[in-house]
């Protein structure tokens, strides 16, 4: 679960020059995202953490390319 989340976020880091903001346009993070059956509560909280790390990747990534 940990590596998924770690992998998320490296994700996220490297996606912003290619997908800009929408994790839904990285083909490569959508694979590893769990699909939430009905009652699947594990699987969906994975996949909220996922998304968040992903975010946060991104928002680094965002930040780091502003000229301040």
């Amino acid at each position: 679960m940990k590596t998924l989340i770690n992998q998320s976020y490296q994700m996220g880091l490297e996606s912003f020059p290619k997908y800009m903001n929408a994790p839904a346009l990285n083909p490569e993070f959508m694979k590893t995202v769990p699909n939430c059956q009905l009652g699947d509560d594990k699987g969906c909280k994975l996949r909220v953490k996922m998304y968040k790390a992903y975010i946060k990747g991104w928002t680094e990534s965002h930040i780091k390319s502003m000229v301040i």
